[in-house]
């Protein structure tokens, strides 16, 4: 469906008066903004460009991204999910994973960094699911959603996160390898991302544990 997929969206950078960013969004191309461009405008003329269409919206505060919010067709029926970002600068190739829970009073759509001072006391049995990524080529490593979280759009949600943070960042954009476990394989095929990932040329094992 046209505006729905991964690619058919543009850019846009909201600018606060002093030239700092107040948010950036990939928004779905369905009017007169062609698919792929990157449009820069004062924050109350980017809101009126916007309107209902985005598709991710990532706010920032004093610099840093503090929240990502999925709209649309990618956004999780989870309730208040928030998620927790981890870099890997040591892994070659660096990279870069984030988390997603539920609750434990965080503002929902917030961005937390991992490791940090006062972090919310969850454990790795709170994790919903996570995506681990390539961000200097945009490559998406791993793909994992919890056995009782799945079939909520988590697994979207995530992908429109990771995705919006890599582009915010002037990174490139996503694209995954022909390696896929059975289940990424289905969940692919009827994602707005399939055109983004190459066919399958290597079944992986289950990442679920046993």
């Amino acid at each position: 469906m046209t505006g729905d997929r991964a690619s058919d969206w543009w850019r846009c950078r909201a600018l606060r008066s002093d030239g700092s960013v107040a948010w950036f969004a990939l928004v779905r191309a369905d009017g007169p903004t062609p698919a792929d461009q990157v449009v820069e405008l004062p924050v109350d003329r980017a809101a009126e460009r916007v309107a209902d269409s985005p598709r991710v919206v990532v706010t920032y505060d004093d610099g840093a991204i503090v929240a990502v919010e999925v709209h649309g067709g990618s956004r999780t029926t989870y309730d208040a999910p928030w998620f927790v970002e981890v870099p890997e600068p040591a892994a070659s190739p660096p990279a870069s994973t984030v988390m997603v829970f539920s609750g434990h009073d965080v503002p929902a759509w917030s961005l937390r960094a991992g490791g940090g001072h006062g972090d919310p006391p969850v454990t790795g049995t709170d994790q919903l699911a996570a995506v681990r990524w390539y961000p200097r080529s945009g490559e998406v490593d791993q793909i994992y959603v919890a056995p009782q979280a799945r079939r909520r759009g988590l697994a979207s949600t995530l992908l429109a996160v990771a995705a919006a943070l890599n582009e915010a960042r002037g990174l490139p954009r996503f694209w995954g390898d022909g390696q896929r476990t059975d289940l990424g394989e289905a969940w692919r095929d009827a994602s707005p991302w399939s055109h983004r990932a190459a066919a399958r040329t290597h079944t992986a094992p289950p990442m679920t544990p046993q």
